[in-house]
């Protein structure tokens, strides 16, 4: 438990800041005073408040909403792509580096970035010096939903585009990613067009922007956004069908096959656009195919908060990004409701898939609500049901999209089974979408409703968690001593309440 006491110490730090110093040495001074500690215990107590001290040390504030000087009046830039272009049929997508306006008094250095709608031609990639002409919005006037998503990549506009043309072609790893990802997309919507391609272009590259919109409109009221939003699961699936197939053939635990392995996640984490969900689930990923080299165990739970600390520790900013949010807690909450041996029959795996799903949902949920205006009631039910169907169908498109951009025909087969599965993904999440009685809205949540969403969330999980189960009666037995250990237990877990209510109140 080490590590995951020190991964847990560095983010309080590196959220709270010193009152995360105050809150884990007066645990320590309670620990002192209420039993003794032996002196074999001393290292791990150092390393902790070590590491959260080095929160501390790299903590960042909350990047404030500063639109740029030029968002009210925007005509004409230049700028620099810093980002894949992502296409819904009808418009591009992309992120943009001003780097000069123009106004009456002609061209102007200028700074500040935005996330820009342009016309589909000409298609820009990651790199390309831009000339654009059209106007921009402040984020600080969009929803608080689109509000926090730019200001999180450090931007502080919306630009809507009526010219773009590329004035010099980018170059770089970054446009050889966004090459392949957009081959990759291409590959999915020959074989399956419209709806059902778009989707299983979201499953393997992240780029869902084909979809149409009463297709997302479904999506979003379901709660089912993150489908397409390439995370930890998709990491999850591809290690295991890389491991399946060494085992199928006697490789899987030869040196260079779990090279490859590894090399492999990153090279997908990679040309999927590198993005902090991606980042954590491929060094967790690492890490679990490193331990079970040496013959280790790997504790998820663990290695996902030491991935999420050292993320932290290079870039402090990235703490305060939803999706890094939601899918540290997503993994924190399926690893630790996922049993430490699996079962052998269908009733086993139902169980335990119905648990995952359950504990994803109720750890994301607070997150979810402090941030969007979103119904609850139909998420539980739909993820429930599209969660096996997305197992099957991943696999099949990422087979569809490696052969058909090399093999168009081979492609389009493979593709057949895949959009029968997106197709009956996007019935039922319509089906559940487009029903007002099964969405009914619940709003934003403020500060109050999170901090309970947050502490009854924790204790949910706990209580799911086979360990957290065990904890909690070795706790209560102790209670019943009087050497002070159980009054120490209850001290933790409202310690461990309070400083995930603070941190929750101070998110928010």
């Amino acid at each position: 438990m080490t590590g995951f006491f020190f991964g847990l110490a560095v983010l309080g730090g590196a959220v709270l800041g010193w009152p995360a110093m105050l809150m884990i040495a007066g645990g320590f001074a309670c620990l002192r005073l209420l039993s003794e500690v032996p002196r074999s215990r001393f290292p791990t107590i150092l390393l902790i408040v070590a590491g959260a001290l080095l929160g501390v040390v790299r903590a960042e504030a909350r990047p404030a909403i500063t639109p740029p000087a030029w968002a009210d009046s925007l005509q004409q830039a230049r700028g620099t792509v810093i980002s894949a272009s992502t296409v819904d049929g009808r418009r591009q997508r992309f992120w943009l580096e001003i780097t000069d306006v123009r106004n009456g008094d002609g061209w102007n250095e200028q700074s500040g970035c935005g996330v820009v709608s342009a016309p589909m031609v000409p298609r820009v990639s990651s790199g390309d010096l831009v000339w654009v002409g059209g106007t921009a919005q402040a984020a600080t006037d969009l929803s608080p939903a689109s509000r926090d998503w730019i200001s999180s990549r450090g931007c502080g506009a919306s630009l809507f585009l009526t010219r773009v043309e590329v004035n010099e072609t980018g170059a770089g790893w970054r446009r050889h990613a966004a090459n392949i990802r957009s081959a990759l997309g291409r590959a999915l919507q020959r074989g399956a067009p419209g709806d059902p391609g778009a989707l299983l272009t979201g499953l393997v590259t992240g780029d869902d922007d084909a979809l149409s919109p009463g297709a997302k409109k479904a999506f979003l009221a379901t709660g089912t956004t993150h489908l397409t939003a390439v995370s930890g699961s998709n990491l999850a699936l591809i290690v295991s069908i890389l491991t399946t197939t060494g085992a199928s053939v006697g490789w899987h635990r030869r040196l260079a096959w779990q090279i490859a392995a590894i090399l492999a996640i990153w090279f997908y984490a990679v040309i999927t656009g590198f993005e902090p969900p991606v980042y954590r689930a491929a060094l967790v990923a690492s890490a679990a195919l490193c331990a079970v080299r040496f013959g280790r165990s790997p504790d998820f739970l663990t290695l996902n908060l030491i991935a999420a600390a050292t993320m932290a520790i290079v870039n402090p900013a990235l703490i305060w990004m939803l999706s890094f949010q939601l899918s540290l807690a997503a993994s924190l909450a399926i690893s630790a409701a996922m049993p430490r041996t699996m079962p052998g029959d269908w009733y086993g795996w139902t169980r335990i898939a119905v648990r995952t799903v359950f504990s994803a949902q109720i750890a994301t949920l607070p997150l979810v609500g402090a941030s969007f205006d979103l119904p609850a009631m139909s998420r539980l039910p739909t993820n429930l049901i599209v969660g096996p169907l997305i197992a099957v169908t991943y696999p099949t498109a990422m087979i569809a999209a490696v052969v058909g951009s090399v093999l168009p025909i081979v492609g389009e087969a493979f593709a057949v089974p895949a959009s029968i599965g997106a197709r009956t993904i996007i019935w039922v999440v319509q089906g559940f979408g487009g029903r007002t009685e099964y969405v009914p809205p619940i709003g934003q949540a403020g500060r109050v409703a999170t901090v309970l969403w947050v502490c009854l969330s924790i204790a949910i999980v706990t209580a799911l968690s086979a360990d957290g189960r065990r904890w909690i009666g070795r706790t209560l037995r102790t209670m019943t001593h009087a050497n002070g250990e159980g009054v120490i237990g209850v001290l933790g877990i409202l310690v461990g309440v309070v400083a995930a209510a603070v941190a929750s109140w101070l998110i928010r």
